[in-house]
């Protein structure tokens, strides 16, 4: 079974040149701690549980706009509205994201959409599945001076009040912006800032199935616990109410026996009851065909030896000698009964007699 990759999450910086050969990576754990940079091509990034972009400064733009904390529903017509005016380009060729609230305004992202599906579609085709994407200015401090960082292609900035911006000449920022805190430790291995706005919304949304981790399952675990405690809990009880019905049915079954057939030990009154049933069945059939045969016999008259005599279904079976035969004949015919002689072994008949009923 495959090891879990040690870097939780992959940070690639995106160059301007949407057709770069490498990027620049910075691999971090689970506690947000970088573990290593590096600059490799796509192909060969190293293995990861979550991507995350960082868009440079040349392609994404941050305007503060101002407007109304009760708009609602209509902030993101303010802010089309407001960006007409702004933007050089046609409104559907850039990909806006509504950021933060600053204290003069929101804080608005505008960026490519042209150079962005560029680089999403060199991802894809990658075998590279981006979960978030964020701008650079994300990894600044917020600071009650400006905030500076020197980057491969010039030096960003933000202000207290949140404005962002851009100089390729680094000089010039002290003549900006006057006195400033400047980021000693390297910009992209710092963490994003509370509440960074993620470019993969609306029509750059991930279309891939989102990875699964146990954070997003925590409420439905909950649920599915509290739901099999449910589930459990009702079972037990229905088990014990089967129990006690079974209880009180054998304790009555033993009563019914009891009082049935007093004086018995009772040991299994369930086996014990059908045992009497079968006793009682059995023994009253055999009763029954040795009355019958008891009753025919007193008709046969003295001297009248069976050899053998059986009573089944109605019908008495006699094996006689052949001089008990002439003496029953006359009886059996005077009486109008049913009978049949058969020969049977030398010297007697095997004589069948209805009786007219079954026992």
């Amino acid at each position: 079974m495959d090891k879990p990759s040690p870097i939780n999450l992959l940070r690639i910086v995106l160059p301007e040149d949407a057709t770069a050969d490498q990027v620049p990576w910075y691999a971090f754990d689970a506690k947000h701690v970088c573990v290593g940079s590096g600059h490799n091509v796509l192909d060969a990034l190293p293995p990861h549980q979550q991507l995350q972009l960082i868009l440079p400064a040349g392609v994404v733009a941050g305007h503060l706009i101002t407007t109304l904390k009760t708009a609602g529903r209509h902030l993101a017509a303010i802010i089309d509205q407001a960006l007409e005016d702004t933007l050089l380009v046609k409104r559907e060729e850039t990909h806006v994201v509504i950021a933060r609230q600053e204290a003069e305004g929101r804080l608005v992202w505008v960026c490519s959409a042209h150079w962005l599906n560029r680089w999403l579609a060199r991802l894809h085709g990658a075998q590279l599945k981006p979960d978030s994407a964020f701008a650079i200015y994300d990894l600044l401090l917020a600071a009650i001076q400006p905030v500076t960082a020197t980057t491969p292609t010039g030096c960003i900035f933000r202000t207290p009040n949140g404005q962002v911006g851009y100089l390729e000449d680094a000089s010039l920022v002290g003549e900006l912006l006057g006195t400033t805190v400047a980021l000693s430790e390297d910009l992209f291995s710092q963490p994003l800032q509370d509440e960074a706005a993620n470019f993969l919304t609306g029509l750059f949304a991930p279309r891939y199935a989102n990875r699964l981790t146990p954070g997003q399952f925590r409420r439905s675990g909950a649920l599915g616990l509290a739901l099999a405690c449910a589930l459990l809990l009702g079972a037990i009880i229905h088990w014990q109410q089967l129990a006690a019905r079974e209880k009180s049915l054998k304790d009555e079954i033993r009563q019914t026996f009891a009082a049935a057939f007093p004086g018995t030990p009772i040991v299994d009154p369930i086996m014990q009851w059908q045992s009497k049933q079968r006793e009682a069945s059995t023994g009253g059939a055999a009763s029954d065909a040795l009355d019958t045969l008891s009753q025919f016999a007193n008709t046969l008259g003295a001297g009248i030896l069976p050899r053998s005599a059986e009573y089944r279904e109605g019908v008495i079976r006699l094996v006689i000698s052949e001089s008990d035969v002439a003496k029953l004949r006359p009886k059996l015919e005077a009486g109008k009964r049913e009978f049949n002689l058969s020969p049977a072994e030398p010297g007697f008949s095997r004589l069948e007699i209805r009786t007219g009923s079954k026992p």
